[in-house]
């Protein structure tokens, strides 16, 4: 009896042995194949953006002569070689980390996001967040500070339709609506409110407005 108990025990601790030993392989099978689908997710999210930024670039109205690096730091406004602000537009390296403390982003990250320029934009699902900084939403690589001190060009909801106003000095439910086209019409809305939801909605059915009026105005109409 004895010696059939210490037979069982000795098979028992065996056991624990085998199982130890076939549960760390399972374990590192399972690790390698959870981190295979994220470098697979990554690669086909980053091909989408190439395609993105590769159309976007295809249709913007560039100079044969400028490099890339010049399209995305020109000013149109100040530049006449520059004919568009790509870094609205396209990228923007400054919004490669979103602090979502910021009362831009905190308000509104759904539509902050919508903002970005188109990359930025695609860039979202890969962006991860560190136990340490949780506040912090960054693509992998991207620096946590820059020198410069560069803003996001997103205008996220601290745009005119409320609450803080635009970056020109426009208070909040402030907005310039134009149709151009046979008739050329345009306005200004001012609804003296920070309501954002509520501003985006007169926006909305001032540009509606107008576009009808426009299309009752025109020569084909009247014809």
């Amino acid at each position: 009896m004895i010696q059939r108990a210490k037979r069982c025990r000795s098979e028992r601790g065996a056991a624990l042995v085998e199982f130890a030993l076939v549960s760390l392989v399972l374990y590192l099978l399972l690790a390698g194949t959870i981190e295979f689908g994220r470098l697979v997710f990554g690669a086909s999210a980053l091909q989408d953006v190439a395609r993105v930024a590769a159309r976007e670039l295809a249709v913007a109205p560039l100079r044969a002569n400028v490099t890339f690096e010049y399209a995305l730091s020109c000013d149109p406004t100040s530049d006449p070689n520059c004919l568009v602000d790509l870094k609205r537009r396209v990228f923007d390296p400054a919004c490669l980390v979103v602090d979502l403390t910021d009362p831009a982003v905190a308000a509104d990250p759904d539509g902050y996001f919508a903002a970005m320029p188109v990359v930025n934009r695609s860039l979202r699902t890969l962006m991860i967040s560190e136990p340490s900084r949780p506040n912090l939403l960054r693509y992998p690589g991207a620096l946590l500070t820059d020198d410069a001190g560069a803003q996001c060009s997103a205008a996220g909801p601290g745009g005119a339709a409320g609450p803080t106003g635009n970056r020109y000095g426009d208070p909040a439910g402030h907005s310039c609506i134009a149709v151009t086209g046979p008739v050329d019409r345009a306005i200004t809305v001012e609804t003296g409110s920070s309501d954002r939801v509520a501003n985006m909605r007169v926006f909305a059915a001032a540009a509606l407005d107008l576009l009808a009026q426009s299309l009752a105005s025109s020569p084909a109409a009247r014809s």
